[in-house]
């Protein structure tokens, strides 16, 4: 039993990697739609000269269609969501998406609807926020599993840190030169950091890639009994066999790796603030790409799940609680949409479900307009009247040392709503801000629980307000 137990680990911990960065070798993403579907319409907004791309494989496009490019001699390609070898062979050469655009994407989405002339890509699959920020602070050279990671990574970045830190004029050139930026980094923070700590933990801190696989390929071989499989797994869960000491270090490296990306993601927006003073930047959130994930058919408990609380954790550090939160626009993607996933007993049963993990993981084209979509509400808009909304106001102390909200430099006594400055969100009535409303307010984004006149982002729960009960995450009214 205990060898069955440790393969299951491994195969847990595949799935964690797979989850992570996608393997070429056994990814099978398949867009859901088209990229030119015109569902992914998204009207302009204000023109940005400059775009630049800061995220992981999420960002970069891993799962859309045209992310894996295959090149005859004459420059026409055919293109893939997944990695295939036979077209790898059968064509000129290929490249993966990180370094370029890949339609259906919400950085190309976004690249669209501020009509750029300039767009740096800047996505690289696996990183963490350590490896950005490496790129971006001088000072800083990565921590413990750094060197690892970059040489897991080889096939992606073949260098040693030393070769790592030679990007370092590129990316912050680019961060310099941008008026506006999407950042996009964080799952692998967590991902990464639990899925080297649990390998070292089960084979030693030299284990190979090749070690894991192989382990689960003999799961995979194995004659035994499924339902019996699936015991061990319901023991591993409830911390049976000695698995409950693993479960707390894992979740103790999940904490540490939480704690971390807190002072790193401060570092990068320091340091982006620090190169480029007036850039637009957004913050897009991070979802759990596991949570559809499900023991069985038969058996409906989200195994996935498990990992929501880091990354909300994350997410309401970027949100709330960032010293530099008032400078940038922050983006939720929570709930976007993702596919169907194999149950734990079905991937068991047949290994090579396991690829199926990157449409569930990895947004196809889909998720991406839906984040395009997010993002294009916190950005300013220009072009019609209708437009012309609450982006171009703020809230600013008068001459009276009281609290309006201005639009140019008249206050605008005909406005009711929520408008946003440096410090926070405001409820206005007739232009001024009164600092004693609190309930349930609406703006072109949305409907937001507002205290003393103030949007709460910390606020989740039930709110009564005028009659009604709300469900509030974070502020936002679901």
């Amino acid at each position: 039993m205990k060898k069955r137990t440790r393969s299951l680990i491994a195969l847990v911990l595949t799935l964690a990697l797979v989850i992570a960065i996608g393997i070429p070798g056994i990814a099978a993403g398949i867009g859901i739609f088209p990229a030119d579907d015109n569902r992914y319409t998204i009207q302009p907004v204000k023109h940005y000269d400059t775009y630049t791309v800061f995220g992981d494989s999420i960002t970069a496009g891993v799962n859309c269609n045209d992310y894996y490019r295959y090149y005859n001699e004459d420059g026409t390609y055919v293109s893939s969501g997944s990695f295939d070898s036979n077209k790898a062979a059968q064509y000129a050469y290929w490249d993966r998406g990180d370094f370029r655009r890949v339609e259906g994407t919400y950085p190309a989405l976004v690249e669209d609807m501020i009509t750029a002339d300039t767009v740096h890509h800047f996505s690289r699959i696996g990183y963490r926020s350590d490896e950005l920020r490496i790129l971006l602070d001088n000072d800083y050279y990565g921590d413990d599993l750094t060197p690892t990671l970059l040489e897991f990574l080889g096939e992606t970045y073949s260098v040693d840190i030393d070769g790592w830190i030679k990007n370092r004029p590129a990316f912050q050139q680019a961060a310099a030169d941008a008026d506006i930026i999407t950042l996009g980094i964080g799952s692998n923070d967590v991902l990464m950091t639990v899925w080297f700590k649990a390998i070292g933990m089960l084979y030693g801190e030299n284990a190979s890639l090749g070690t894991i696989m192989n382990a689960v390929g003999s799961v995979a071989q194995s004659a035994q009994d499924p339902t019996n499989m699936m015991s061990a797994v319901l023991q591993l869960m409830n911390g049976a066999l000695g698995a409950t000491k693993t479960l707390a270090e894992l979740a103790q490296a999940m904490l540490e790796a939480e704690i971390d990306f807190r002072t790193n993601f401060k570092a990068i927006t320091d340091r982006i603030y620090e190169l480029n003073p007036d850039v637009e930047l957004v913050v897009v959130g991070l979802y759990n790409g596991a949570k559809e994930i499900r023991v069985s058919k038969d058996i409906d408990l989200q195994a996935g799940k498990l990992g929501d609380a880091a990354f909300m954790a994350i997410n309401n550090y970027m949100a709330n609680l960032c010293p530099n939160r008032m400078k940038y626009k922050y983006v939720d993607v929570w709930n976007i949409t993702l596919g169907a996933a194999p149950s734990l007993l079905d991937m068991i049963q047949n290994m090579g479900l396991i690829g199926t993990l990157m449409t569930v993981d990895h947004p196809t084209e889909t998720g991406h307009a839906e984040i395009a979509k997010e993002i294009r509400a916190v950005l300013p808009k220009t072009g019609t009247e209708t437009e012309e909304t609450t982006a171009e106001r703020v809230v600013k102390k008068a001459y009276d040392d009281k609290w309006y909200c201005f639009l140019g430099d008249k206050i605008d006594t005909t406005f009711t709503g929520i408008v946003q400055n440096k410090y926070g969100w405001w409820k206005c009535t007739d232009g001024k801000v009164t600092f004693k409303e609190t309930g349930i307010f609406e703006n072109e984004y949305g409907k937001w629980y507002c205290k003393n006149s103030k949007v709460d982002f910390s606020k989740t729960g039930k709110v009564r307000f005028d009659g009604k009960t709300y469900t509030v995450i974070r502020g936002k009214v679901l």
